[in-house]
């Protein structure tokens, strides 16, 4: 074969093409053009055996899928319920020994189609009554589905600054097309106060934390609160970014060409090396009795690999202790690889005379919430659209954009702003300061720094801060049964933990508008008009006692359970490079 193809001739050329034919086939339409031209380069600059195993790899990866990546909203659903009741079917057939017994089984199925089983925590008919329902696998089944597929996305080389910016043209459109679905949900979903108040939920959101200009000014308002409580202290600011080893990144930063040295590695994987990362850095600081505060902020590399910028707020005692710190553990890992010690951590000291705390942030803030303040990102893309790939970029891989390090929790904070002035006229003094600290009047903001005095600093333990968020459980009917859930009703002092300081709530029913979408319940008016959320509903499903449906064969899958591996090119023996089925 070696002396055919020097002379221009491949003898498996006909079969070489059945062959890509047959192994790209399910594949998406640009996945399977892009990947036969990219095998065609290999063969030219390397060999057939090599393009053969790169394509091999990426086939390994589709077949590992539980979903194929092609798979429609429809086709999940389907597998989705075919699931339920194969779930079913078991929880029927080892019930007779117990709930326990019949989790354990249908654990295993989850395990099996690549789906975490519900946690621990949850009791046994929770866990079962979830694992038998459709939605909660139709939720599971898309969750994984676009991860798997993004995955692949990038190790064909679409996510990179010269393509798809930070997440793939796929994967982009179904997380819109999630954002969509959910805002049609919402205006098609009404409340109902106790009052007799209508409003739909998509009015409400506009209301709420869900609007991300609103977010965003509670989150400048926070930072502003940390930054005026460590001028008080004389405390030095320090503003951090920290990058991942080249091994996670699967483009270059500079042309977004291929790094030879990436290992796979997915966004939410070299997220979770980042907070190992940082947990061992923190538990270094508490070792040494070293206080920091601030604000931790995830984003994405051109090509979906995630970095942190932090920042902190250190007494000028420990600012060396700090950087040595973050410095030696953040290089531990592959501390010779090229540009490391320049580009692996930086650090900026925060310079009053040249702007506060706040500015340095301001606009990470805002090319992640809203767009305010920011015309171009980094890599040139305009605001709207780099707001939109970089949120649908967290959603999928799961990745938490801001994280505030140290201080009160922001429910306590959000507690105290729903209690009345009367409910709080003979309270301690930290808890008045703090409540007058978090009103907002014409003529001033509201002060998070006053709530941070007032629970006594910024790096004090949450159990010992002065004030506390008091809460209630509350058991309700919900889709899987009774579940007891705790709500904030207000605060507490410390010193004074019995007397609590109620804060003020609407109760709401939610439920079906019966206008725009009756037309659904044509055949049952009445249940347009049930509310079906756990607020204060038990959605009565028909499988939830466990029909003990047969098990119908999962025929029309698109991929079966579990996937098979590719098969081997013609002519070509095999290798231990070679991966012939799922991992």
């Amino acid at each position: 074969m070696a002396v055919a193809v020097r002379n221009g001739y491949d003898p498996f050329e006909a079969q070489q093409r059945d062959w890509l034919e047959d192994t790209t086939a399910k594949w998406p339409a640009r996945w399977k053009r892009d990947a036969i031209t990219r095998h065609s380069q290999l063969c030219t600059t390397k060999s057939h055996v090599a393009a053969n195993e790169w394509l091999l790899g990426i086939a390994d990866q589709v077949a590992a899928c539980k979903i194929a990546p092609n798979a429609s909203d429809s086709d999940i659903t389907d597998i989705a319920s075919k699931l339920a009741k194969r779930a079913n079917s078991r929880a029927a057939r080892w019930s007779t020994l117990g709930l326990a017994e019949a989790r354990r089984e249908i654990d295993k199925l989850c395990i099996a189609s690549g789906i975490q089983p519900p946690t621990p925590d949850i009791p046994d008919s929770g866990a079962v009554a979830r694992m038998t329902d459709a939605l909660w696998w139709r939720r599971k089944l898309r969750r994984e589905q676009g991860r798997e597929r993004e995955a692949i996305a990038i190790a064909l080389g679409y996510v990179h600054k010269k393509r798809d910016i930070y997440i793939s043209a796929e994967s982009f459109a179904a997380e819109q097309h999630k954002v969509r679905r959910n805002a049609d949900i919402l205006k098609g979903t009404e409340a109902i106060s106790e009052d007799g108040e209508i409003v739909t939920l998509s009015d409400l959101a506009e209301h709420s934390l869900s609007n991300p200009t609103l977010r965003r000014g509670e989150m400048m308002v926070r930072i502003k609160g940390y930054e005026d409580v460590s001028r008080e202290r004389g405390h030095a600011g320090l503003f951090v970014t920290l990058t991942c080893p080249s091994r996670m990144h699967a483009r270059l930063a500079s042309t977004g060409a291929s790094n030879p040295a990436y290992d796979s590695t997915t966004p939410r994987q070299a997220q979770a090396y980042l907070c190992n990362l940082w947990e061992d850095i923190r538990s270094n600081f508490k070792n040494r009795y070293v206080d920091v505060y601030g604000l931790r902020i995830a984003e994405a590399h051109h090509d979906g690999t995630p970095h942190w910028h932090l920042l902190l707020f250190v007494s000028p005692l420990h600012v060396d202790a700090v950087r040595n710190t973050i410095r030696r553990y953040a290089l531990a890992d592959s501390p010779d690889e090229a540009g490391a010690q320049q580009y692996r951590v930086k650090f900026e000291n925060i310079d009053p005379l040249k702007g506060s705390a706040v500015q340095y942030v301001a606009k990470y803030i805002g090319k992640n919430v809203d767009g305010t303040g920011i015309d171009l990102d980094e890599n040139g893309v305009l605001a709207a659209e780099s707001l939109a790939r970089v949120t649908a970029w967290a959603r999928l891989h799961g990745i938490r954009q801001f994280q505030f390090i140290g201080g009160p929790p922001v429910g306590l904070w959000r507690e105290i702003r729903r209690i009345k002035a009367p409910v709080i006229a003979d309270a301690p003094e930290a808890i008045g300061s703090a409540w007058r600290a978090a009103q907002k009047a014409e003529d001033r903001q509201a002060d998070y720094a006053g709530l941070i005095r007032a629970v006594g600093g910024p790096t004090v333990k949450r159990a010992e801060q002065a004030i506390q968020l008091a809460t209630a459980s509350d058991e309700r009917p919900g889709r899987y049964g009774w579940q007891t859930m705790v709500k904030p009703v207000g605060v507490f002092h410390l010193d004074k933990p019995r007397r609590v300081y109620a804060s003020e709530r609407k109760v709401w029913q939610i439920r079906m508008r019966a206008g725009e979408f009756g037309r659904r319940f044509a055949g049952d008016p009445a249940a347009a008009h049930r509310p079906w959320t756990r607020v204060n509903n038990c959605a009565g499903r028909a499988a939830q006692g466990f029909s003990g449906d047969q098990l119908r064969p999962m025929v029309g899958n698109v991929i079966p359970f579990p996937g098979l591996g590719p098969a081997r090119p013609p002519g070509q023996t095999e290798t231990p490079n070679f991966s012939l089925g799922p991992p």
